[in-house]
């Protein structure tokens, strides 16, 4: 559900989508990658980026999850998406920086959302 909600232009379908993520808590059961996935691919759309990163390091303190390159990218996404903010662009590098202290690969799919991010600034 929170997948088929991520892609949505529509405003409520983001509440939705964290909504629904929140309940998996609220439920005692533990989040998996598709729908870490689907809420930070919902926050990319709708440039929910102070949500992303909180969801990113939210995912890195999981006992059996730990952040992948998708999530990060997401992550990045969501940093380049509407207007300049305070933060957004350092909060880009410091995602981009933190992908090769985990070993993940940094390739186009994240070097244009970084470059995004710095553009707005």
């Amino acid at each position: 559900c929170i997948l088929a909600l991520s892609l949505s232009p529509h405003e409520h379908h983001f509440d939705r989508a964290v909504e629904l993520f929140g309940d998996i808590d609220e439920a005692n059961l533990t989040a998996d990658e598709v729908s870490y996935h689907g809420v930070l691919q919902s926050c990319k759309t709708h440039g929910k980026w102070r949500l992303g990163l909180e969801l990113l390091d939210l995912m890195d303190r999981e006992d059996d999850l730990k952040s992948d390159k998708v999530a990060h990218v997401l992550a990045l996404g969501a940093c380049s998406v509407g207007a300049k903010e305070k933060g957004k662009a350092e909060a880009a590098k410091l995602v981009f920086q933190s992908m090769e202290q985990k070993g993940l690969v940094r390739d186009e799919s994240a070097y244009e959302p970084l470059i995004l991010a710095l553009e707005i600034g």
